[in-house]
């Protein structure tokens, strides 16, 4: 016995022949994991919202509907503060289904509750477009005006004006560019005025 191996004695292998035959087994492969689904009660809103997006994507358009109010009612019911992004949603979802009527009233209630959520601002902004009633139009710009706390900028109401000209609503596009004409005469807003005279 060397010097070594007196002072670090060798262990002894505790491995008896069944444990080296487990060890040379081979493992079965895992099956895989089930997906786990929450039931809809124990589910965020946004969450349930994300569903009904899904569901949308897949054009699965009744369960996308009735996920979308179901998520409405969960951000009512336990996070208020979303309510706006949840109705924001269930709106683009209703423009896309062309039932532009339900989508405004869905949208005019995101915007009750005082939202600045800017693509909620741009949806409505379009249907009120869409309506060519400049009365309602511009009511619609001050309401966006109040919400995000400071003017709308020029370029986004002369863009509804361009679009309206494009789909052959010239009266009404040249009325939308008149307005801006004026308001940014009497706010001093050069740029905004020469802007709209250009179109």
């Amino acid at each position: 016995m060397s010097l070594l191996d007196w002072l670090f004695p060798r262990k002894l292998s505790l491995e008896t022949p069944q444990s080296e035959e487990r060890r040379t087994q081979s493992t079965p492969l895992r099956e895989p994991e089930r997906q786990v689904r929450f039931p809809l009660s124990e589910k965020r809103p946004f969450d349930i919202i994300a569903d009904a997006q899904a569901a949308w994507q897949a054009t699965d358009v009744a369960r996308a509907e009735k996920l979308f109010k179901e998520g409405v009612d969960a951000y009512k019911h336990s996070e208020p503060d979303g309510v706006a992004f949840g109705l924001g949603r269930y709106g683009a979802f209703l423009v896309d289904q062309d039932r532009a009527d339900e989508a405004l009233r869905v949208f005019e209630e995101a915007i009750e509750r005082k939202t600045d959520i800017p693509a909620i601002w741009s949806d409505y902004m379009r249907i009120m477009s869409d309506r060519r009633d400049l009365d309602a139009f511009k009511r619609a710009v001050g309401l966006m005006a109040g919400a995000m706390k400071h003017h709308v900028e020029r370029e986004f109401v002369l863009a509804h004006a361009r679009r309206a000209d494009r789909e052959g609503a010239s009266v009404f596009a040249e009325a939308v560019a008149r307005w801006v004409v004026d308001t940014a005469a009497s706010d001093g807003d050069k740029r905004g005025r020469w802007a709209a005279v250009g179109d």
